[in-house]
C-alpha cells in the first residue's frame, strides 16, 4: 500500500517524542505528508464558537492553557518533520483527542497513534484514542507503542 498523507497525533505525553519519530520516519519511507493533530482535549459541544473567548474573561483564562499545550505539541511535530526533512503541517482541533483524530483522519491515508499507557494521565481517558479512532476511520490506524 502506498500512503501519501499520514497523520500522527500530537500531545505532551512522555511517549509522543517517540512516536512523531516513528510516524515522520514512516512518513518519509512512503515519501509522504505528515499531518501532526493535535486537540484542546475537550468537546467541542462545549464552545461551539471554538477559540472566539474574549480576552481576559474566564473562559478565555480556561482555554488559553489548552491552546498552548496543543501548539506546544505541534512545535515538536514541526521540529521531528524538519529534522527528519518531512513534508509536514500541523493543526490544532478544538475537540477531544479521539473525535478531532476521527474528524481529521479522512483526509489522511494512515492514522499513527499510541498505545495507551495507564500510568500517565490525560485530559481524556487515554484507552479510548486508538479504539475509538480504529472503529470509526475508514482508514488504517497504526497504534504504536
Amino acid at each position: 500500500m502506498n500512503y501519501q498523507t499520514v497523520l500522527v497525533h500530537a500531545d505532551l505525553s512522555r511517549h509522543a517524542p517517540e512516536l512523531l519519530r516513528q510516524a515522520a520516519r514512516l512518513t518519509g519511507a512512503y515519501d509522504a505528508h505528515l499531518m501532526g493533530v493535535a486537540a484542546i482535549g475537550m468537546s467541542r459541544a462545549v464552545f461551539p464558537r471554538g477559540d472566539q473567548a474574549h480576552a481576559g474573561s474566564l473562559e478565555a483564562s480556561y482555554f488559553e492553557p489548552l491552546r498552548d499545550s496543543a501548539a506546544q505539541a505541534l512545535d515538536h511535530v514541526d521540529t521531528v518533520a524538519r529534522d527528519l526533512g518531512v513534508s509536514h503541517e500541523t493543526r490544532v482541533v478544538w475537540d477531544l483527542a479521539s473525535d478531532a483524530l476521527a474528524r481529521v483522519a479522512r483526509f489522511a491515508d494512515l492514522v499513527v497513534v499510541r498505545q495507551y499507557d495507564p500510568d500517565e494521565a490525560l485530559t481524556e481517558p487515554g484507552w479510548r484514542i486508538p479504539e475509538y479512532d480504529a472503529i470509526t476511520s475508514d482508514h488504517p490506524v497504526l497504534i504504536a507503542r
